[in-house]
């Protein structure tokens, strides 16, 4: 398209999850004026008025869910996950990937290990708001598998000791590597 003038690309799809491609497109773009992309919702009857508003009604009384995405155009809510995304929308400082550490806060961390083969090896840190009683999250990360247990923990060791960690607390699973490091010490 970037070779032929004044192309356009349509998509059109009927919301499904407020997750993937259409989602983010649709949260990135939606009603935000003078946006190069342009994102319409619209439900069945305003784009194609034929359709019989009892078609519609009859779908919705069997499966209100189901319908509200496909007749109009709703993102659904009812799938989500542990959270709900407005929960942990609410939660996050856009644009800010990882905050680094304060000399003035005392922080733990929570890791999620894995034997390298099939799983990510994951670390959160985070500290303790008192003004606020609450908990901030500060960093994430994962190292995806494959990957070496060794080199995992060297490069997240140094992450921990940039936050002046000491412990971690995990769900003392890895595979064979934990097993096979202590045959060795």
């Amino acid at each position: 398209m970037s070779t032929i003038p004044d192309a356009v690309l349509l998509c059109a799809s009927s919301p499904y999850a407020r997750r993937g491609a259409l989602w983010d497109a649709h949260r990135r773009h939606y009603g935000q004026d003078g946006d190069e992309v342009l994102v319409w919702q619209a439900d069945t009857r305003s784009m194609n008025p034929s359709v019989p508003q009892s078609y519609i009604d009859r779908h919705i009384a069997e499966d209100a869910a189901r319908a509200s995405v496909e007749y109009l155009a709703q993102f659904r809510s009812d799938i989500e996950a542990f959270i709900m995304r407005e929960v942990v929308d609410a939660c996050v400082l856009r644009g800010i990937f990882e905050l680094p550490p304060a000399s003035r806060e005392s922080y733990f961390a929570f890791c999620d290990p894995s034997g390298g083969s099939s799983d990510s090896f994951a670390v959160a840190i985070g500290h303790h708001e008192l003004s606020r009683d609450t908990i901030c999250v500060d960093c994430l990360r994962e190292i995806p598998a494959p990957f070496s247990p060794e080199i995992a923990v060297a490069e997240l060791s140094a992450l921990l000791k940039s936050y002046r960690i000491s412990s971690v607390t995990g769900d003392k699973y890895a595979g064979e590597w934990p097993r096979e490091v202590k045959k060795t010490i």
